[in-house]
């Protein structure tokens, strides 16, 4: 996977083993997921470009084709998992928006593996319902940095409070 500095507007059009699917879905960051050779073939072009690529250390090309082989087997786990609706309002990057009723089921979560991530959408959307606070659930906190970026980006009242964000919590790595 490679991300892109600065490559708002530019063309992400990958070609090869690499996949559009997760290019623009970051903050001025858009991610390129792939096989090796089509992310090296995206490094290459951006880096002609002008644009600073970098490359990122992944298990899984996710929000990717190459995530497809595995999408059967998680399919029939999903098919077994009791849903059910959010008891607040939910922000997804999958939707880039709210997102209800499409949590309970099992095409949401395929989507979750294979569809861009909508990240400057969703916090826009969060940043729109008035959201005060932000908790990241991960392995490592990189999304709150983003987040603090794009919120500098469309908050016009001057709110920025990075108290409001709740790291996730230190883990085995």
């Amino acid at each position: 996977m490679l991300t892109l500095a600065g490559a708002d507007g530019a063309s992400t059009s990958p070609s090869g083993g690499a996949s559009a699917a997760g290019v623009g879905a970051g903050v001025g960051r858009p991610a390129a997921p792939g096989d090796a050779a089509g992310v090296a073939e995206i490094a290459n072009r951006f880096t002609e470009q002008g644009i600073r690529t970098r490359s990122l250390v992944v298990s899984h090309a996710f929000h990717s084709p190459l995530m497809k082989p595995m999408l059967a087997e998680y399919g029939a786990v999903l098919r077994h998992v009791r849903f059910s609706g959010p008891s607040t309002t939910f922000v997804s990057c999958v939707e880039g928006g709210v997102a209800d009723t499409e949590l309970v089921k099992t095409d949401y979560w395929l989507r979750n593996v294979l569809d861009p991530v909508r990240f400057s959408d969703a916090i826009r959307a969060a940043d729109a319902l008035d959201v005060s606070g932000y908790i990241e659930m991960g392995p490592q906190p990189v999304l709150l940095a983003l987040s603090l970026v794009e919120l500098s980006r469309c908050v016009r009242d001057g709110w920025n409070d990075p108290e409001g964000w709740v790291p996730p919590p230190a883990g085995p790595r």
